[in-house]
C-alpha cells in the first residue's frame, strides 16, 4: 500500500466544485465521505464577494438546516428588513461549515474533470482524487445575463431612491443608511477585463444623481443569480445533494 502523505484523500465517494452555498448544501446533504474543492479563500462567495443584494427572504425553505442560517442571519444583523450586509456572510457559513465538519479546501483550482477523477492545483502541488461522482455548485448564466456590482458611497446630504430601474444598472439599499449597491447588467460573455472597462465607463456617465457619489468598493465576483438568496441555494444544495 502506498504511505499517502498528502493532506488530500486519495479517493472519496463525492466531489463538489465549489464552496458555494450552493455547494456546501451539496456537501452537506452528500455525507461525510465528501470533498470540496474551493478555488476562493471563503465559502459562499456566490453572494459575499459578487456582492449580490440577493432578493424573496421570505420565500419558504424545505430544509430545517437553511432556515436556522437565516434566523442566525437576523440575530447578527445580517438580514435587517430585506436588507443584506454581504460581508456577514462569510463568518456565518463558516461557522455552519466548521460545526458540520465540512470537508472544504480553499484555493485548490480544478485543472481536470472526468466522470470519476479530478485533477486540481493546491498551494501544496497538483493532486488526483477519484471519486463516484461529480457535482459541480459553480455559478453559471442564467437567461444570457451576470452582473457586476460596486459598493457606492453618497455625500452628506444627498438622497437617492434605490430600487428603480435606470439604464444599464439598478440600485440596492444596504444596512448602512449613506451607501447603495449599483449593479450593472452584461451579456453572460463578457470577460471580467471588459466588463470592469464597461462598468468604469457607465459610472463616468452616472446620471447627475450621482455625480457627488464615489466609489468604495468593487465586487471581485460576477453574479449570476442562480438563486434568490443564499439561504435559498444551501436548501437548493440540501435537496439536490442526497439523490
Amino acid at each position: 500500500m502506498n504511505k499517502n502523505t498528502s493532506s488530500f484523500p486519495d479517493r472519496v465517494e463525492t466531489v463538489v466544485l465549489g464552496a458555494t452555498w450552493y455547494g456546501c448544501g451539496l456537501a452537506f446533504a452528500a455525507g461525510r465521505n465528501t470533498l470540496v474543492l474551493e478555488r476562493s479563500i471563503v465559502p459562499g462567495r456566490e453572494f459575499s464577494l459578487a456582492l449580490e443584494p440577493g432578493s424573496l427572504w421570505d420565500a419558504p425553505l424545505a430544509s430545517p438546516e437553511a432556515a436556522s442560517l437565516r434566523e442566525e442571519a437576523v440575530r447578527r444583523n445580517a438580514l435587517v428588513q430585506g436588507v443584506m450586509q454581504n460581508a456577514a456572510l462569510t463568518p456565518i457559513l463558516a461557522q455552519w461549515c466548521l460545526q458540520n465538519e465540512l470537508p472544504i479546501r480553499f484555493t485548490c483550482d480544478v485543472l481536470n474533470v472526468s466522470p470519476h477523477a479530478v485533477e486540481f492545483q493546491a498551494v501544496d502541488g497538483l493532486h488526483r482524487v477519484e471519486c463516484s461522482r461529480v457535482l459541480s455548485a459553480e455559478p453559471s448564466p442564467r437567461n444570457g445575463k451576470k452582473y457586476l456590482s460596486i459598493l457606492i458611497r453618497e455625500p452628506n446630504g444627498t438622497t437617492l431612491e434605490p430600487g428603480a430601474e435606470r439604464p444599464g444598472f439598478r440600485l440596492f439599499s444596504q444596512c448602512v443608511p449613506d451607501r447603495l449597491l449599483w449593479q450593472l447588467e452584461l451579456d453572460a460573455a463578457t470577460p471580467w477585463e471588459k466588463a470592469r472597462a464597461i462598468m468604469l465607463e457607465r459610472w463616468a456617465q452616472r446620471p447627475e444623481a450621482l455625480k457627488k457619489w464615489s466609489i468604495l468598493f468593487s465586487a471581485s465576483e460576477f453574479s449570476f443569480r442562480n438563486d434568490d438568496n443564499p439561504f435559498s441555494a444551501l436548501d437548493r444544495g440540501i435537496q439536490e445533494g442526497g439523490r
